[in-house]
């Protein structure tokens, strides 16, 4: 709205410093009274509705008739054109004016609004599928310009930005050196010079824009094959890391392993903040074939950001389960593995999704906006103990004993805050794993612990005290968010 507004105030300078050339020179006056050219603007945006502003030379014939031709041409009812008037920051800036020039610029800008007609028309093309067509007979609208003594008529089509958009029926105006300077921006602008005299034939425009075939297969091939990609990926390392464990165990692990992490955590950040899946043309596709309004393209902008990316998550662990079983000797079933890793996503997944839910509704809904931040806590605790529960890998504080009193020394001496001293079970699943969080703790796993010498603890012990000193747990908390919410803050 901003942006507009100072669109409009733009406007308004340039068209004020028109008003005092003209005023100083009679030459200009001339060339405005011999202008017999009018201009029309077609706006169209993804709904199929068109904002319509027409600008004429000078006053017609018949001002009805000229907007019943208009009416005629774009299927809309009559009533829907009407001359603007003086929006209130144009009001605001002739305020300041001194009064006798604040009059004479008023009637300046009163004489021109005379001469245009806006208006909005929701139905100028029908819907076909998720395209829309329609067409533009200018036979009636020219022929009552040109009895307003009209002789050309610039007429510029703005089209939405869609997979697939045309216009046929008329030659279109080439823009010469601007069409290569602004060829994005100009992509869905389409210019056309018509003719207005008796023996010249009206065009007939035909318009059609919005998914084709084509693009809707095109858009669905993109996402699969991003989504699978990573899965396909997997599966080749899997069959690796199986046929070579039995010679190279810790090899065949640690490779697999290694491949599972990128897969996972790189598709998953790739389509977050990227749109080499077509993130974005998804999106837009599916608003377009459920016709979504405001609630409903929030949600399904939320579902398209959240479920491909969970998917490859989740199709990743699932085909990992027999490497965890022959490779790693963990003990647990298929439906335990997959309940255990599903929690784990929703854990990450769904409070996430409340705060980015509670930022789209901010503006709107500010107060289920707030009960979804504080939804997104209770989310996040319930889904920690449900985890709890069927892991059964409650932490056990050290409250005391050699390991705590070392590593607590070993903090002293490195100048780091230190909490708690945590042993984590993970004999079932075979982990062998240290980790340090932002709540300043250092955790061991209790199968590291049984299998490693007590020098070896101590060398762990300060490479997770160092990633405490240097801040790398909230660094990462910090990184992890904007890759998440940064698409929903700055992705149009």
């Amino acid at each position: 709205m901003r942006f507009r507004q100072l669109f409009a105030l733009l406007i308004l300078a340039v068209a004020i410093a028109v008003a005092r050339l003209q005023d100083d020179a009679t030459d200009d006056d001339v060339e405005a009274q011999t202008n017999t050219v009018a201009y029309l603007n077609l706006t169209y945006d993804k709904s199929g509705a068109a904002q319509v502003d027409l600008t004429l030379p000078a006053q017609p014939r018949s001002w009805d008739n000229i907007t019943q031709a208009l009416s005629d041409m774009l299927r809309c009812p009559a009533g829907n054109f009407r001359h603007p008037q003086m929006d209130p920051s144009s009001s605001k800036y002739f305020n300041r004016l001194p009064a006798a020039q604040r009059q004479k610029r008023l009637e300046q800008f009163e004489k021109q609004y005379a001469l245009q007609l806006n208006g909005k028309c929701g139905s100028g093309v029908r819907r076909s599928s998720l395209t829309f067509e329609g067409s533009l007979d200018t036979a009636n609208l020219l022929a009552e310009l040109q009895a307003s003594g009209v002789t050309g008529l610039e007429l510029h089509v703005i089209l939405p930005k869609v997979p697939y958009l045309a216009i046929t029926g008329a030659p279109e105006r080439k823009l010469g050196e601007l069409s290569r300077l602004y060829a994005t921006e100009l992509a869905e602008s389409k210019f056309f010079s018509i003719p207005v005299a008796q023996n010249i034939q009206a065009p007939k425009l035909y318009i059609s824009f919005g998914w084709s075939r084509a693009a809707i297969l095109r858009t669905t091939l993109r996402t699969l094959v991003f989504c699978l990609l990573p899965v396909l990926l997997l599966l080749r390392a899997r069959s690796l890391s199986l046929k070579s464990f039995q010679q190279h165990p810790t090899g065949a692990w640690f490779a697999f392993m290694k491949t599972l992490g990128w897969c996972t955590n790189g598709g998953m950040v790739l389509w977050y903040l990227t749109n080499l899946g077509g993130r974005r043309e998804l999106e837009e596709l599916l608003n377009a074939a459920l016709s979504a309004g405001p609630r409903l393209v929030a949600m399904i902008d939320l579902a398209v950001f959240f479920i491909p990316a969970a998917f490859i998550y989740f199709a990743c662990i699932s085909i990992s389960h027999r490497v965890f079983v022959d490779v790693k000797r963990a003990q647990y079933t298929w439906s335990q593995f997959l309940t255990e890793h599903s929690l784990t996503l929703a854990q990450r997944i769904l409070p996430i999704a409340c705060i980015s839910a509670a930022i789209g509704l901010m503006k709107d809904e500010s107060r289920l906006a707030g009960g979804l931040i504080f939804g997104s806590y209770f989310v996040a605790v319930l889904l920690g103990r449900w985890k709890l529960k069927v892991t059964k890998n409650y932490p056990q504080i050290v409250s005391a004993g050699e390991l705590r009193d070392r590593v607590f020394a070993f903090a002293k001496k490195a100048g780091v805050t230190l909490q708690q001293v945590v042993i984590l079970p993970a004999q079932r699943i075979q982990m062998a794993n240290a980790f340090a969080s932002t709540a300043n703790t250092v955790t061991f796993t209790d199968f590291l612990l049984e299998r490693m010498t007590k020098r070896e603890v101590d060398a762990i012990a300060g490479h997770e005290l160092t990633h405490l000193k240097l801040r790398h747990p909230t660094k990462l908390t910090f990184a992890m968010l904007a890759a998440v919410f940064s698409p929903t803050w700055l992705v149009p």
